[in-house]
């Protein structure tokens, strides 16, 4: 046999074979069928499997959405009160939350939210090991949400920050601005957490903003623009006992003088009222009251730092050939007529912040007459205040409205023409109303 038709032959014979397709057909569809077989049991298995991860998960993120609502009511319970004013607890610092005094547990434990329940502890943030005592105004807050047996804590550190005015008027209450009174510098700005109505010259170089309702009349001047339903401000309520120990001289409501440690310095009840001879205005005048007054005169030897357990009432005091160098912080209301030339006293001894403070009233602050000599400092009231006449200002003014137990001043009034001056940075004698969250971590 020739090559050739080998050849012819042997492709005869493959062609045969291949031709001959039975069974390759049904072996192809069992393969297919086994390997199809084969993803479908993987893909049962990985979704009854993905079922409770899903459960688990949308569980996981409940419980941290319940978390964040536990923490942020307890941030709210540092910032307002139960009518929703500023401040809240905050006002009395963290000590007493941290030593269990004075922390709702009630209101902060196992508290039912949608699905699940939260609960909010709060620890010291070990700043000086001390659990039970807060020194440098911040701690740890930590809120655990639970949704079906599944947890999730949010901790935070809360601190509360010295107060940084953006202002040079402020008021918590309905705010007067009348007359011809200039309220200028980088912060001029003036600002009612409730009414403000300028009416008359007034000349505001920055912004007039009002948290209630702004109105104007006559022909005033604001350079930055005014505006009606402001964000509120934070206005401190301060507790004017804790600058008690940084003064020179209390003047105490039993008429004795002491300092601020305590020892005695003058007993008006035995000598009388401590007068320099010929002149009845200078010195110290003591009235028993009710209620206790203190008035202090301009003698250049007590000049200072004074605190007074009572009202304190100036007029008249200091000169422009030498100005009466004071700081007064009362516990009751402040008072300032006729032609006192005054300036802020600054003690090297004394902080920044304290060094700050002109005046600073537990209840009102009256100023009438010509404060002259550009006045340095700030200016707070617990409750209401007044200037008129035409007192000369550099730094910013402040009225809390925290009460209207004293009726020197029944409400805020700037009129006359008095000048006031802030150009911000200021630092501040006292610690804001309101908490900041300075850090934040899911675990």
């Amino acid at each position: 046999m020739t090559f050739k038709n080998w050849l012819r032959e042997e492709g005869m014979r493959l062609r045969g074979y291949f031709s001959r397709q039975e069974g390759v057909a049904l072996t192809t569809a069992l393969i297919l069928l086994v390997v199809l077989s084969a993803l479908a049991f993987v893909s049962v298995r990985w979704t009854a499997q993905d079922i409770p991860r899903t459960k688990n998960f949308t569980k996981t993120r409940q419980a941290a959405y319940i978390a964040e609502a536990g923490f942020h009511r307890a941030v709210n319970y540092f910032n307002y009160d139960a009518t929703g004013k500023s401040p809240g607890e905050l006002s009395n610092g963290f000590t007493d939350e941290i030593n269990g005094s004075n922390w709702p547990s009630g209101t902060f434990t196992n508290i039912a939210m949608g699905a699940g329940t939260y609960t909010v502890t709060i620890v010291d943030n070990s700043d000086d090991g001390d659990q039970t005592t807060d020194s440098d105004n911040a701690v740890i807050l930590t809120s655990t949400g639970t949704v079906g047996g599944v947890e999730v804590k949010v901790e935070g550190t809360l601190v509360r920050a010295l107060y940084q005015a953006q202002h040079a008027l402020a008021t918590d209450g309905d705010l007067l601005v009348s007359g011809n009174p200039t309220i200028t510098g980088s912060n001029g700005s003036v600002h009612s957490n409730s009414d403000l109505s300028l009416t008359g010259n007034p000349s505001v170089s920055s912004t007039a903003t009002a948290s209630g309702t702004f109105t104007a009349t006559g022909s005033p001047s604001v350079g930055g623009g005014t505006a009606s339903g402001a964000t509120t401000e934070g206005i401190p309520v301060v507790n004017i006992s804790d600058y008690k120990s940084t003064s020179q001289y209390v003047l105490g409501a039993d008429g004795i003088v002491r300092n601020g440690g305590g020892t005695f310095i003058h007993d008006t009840s035995v000598s009388g009222n401590f007068r320099t001879s010929g002149n009845a205005n200078k010195g110290w005048g003591y009235s028993a009251g009710p209620p206790v007054v203190w008035d202090l005169g301009d003698d250049e030897a007590f000049e200072g730092t004074y605190y007074v357990e009572g009202s304190a009432e100036m007029s008249n005091s200091g000169s422009s050939a030498h100005p009466f160098d004071v700081t007064v912080i009362a516990e009751g209301h402040i008072t300032v007529g006729g032609n006192a030339t005054l300036r802020n006293k600054k003690l090297a001894s004394d902080p920044e912040e304290v060094q700050n403070i002109f005046l600073m009233a537990g209840t009102d602050i009256d100023l009438q007459g010509n404060i002259s000599n550009s006045v340095q400092g700030m200016i707070y009231a617990g409750e209401q205040i007044e200037i008129s006449g035409n007192p000369t200002i550099n730094g910013f003014v402040l009225a809390a409205d925290s009460a209207a137990s004293d009726s020197e001043v029944t409400a805020n009034k700037v009129n006359g023409n008095p000048t006031i001056t802030y150009n911000g940075g200021s630092v501040s004698p006292f610690f804001s109303n309101k908490v900041t969250v300075t850090s934040w971590q899911e675990l």
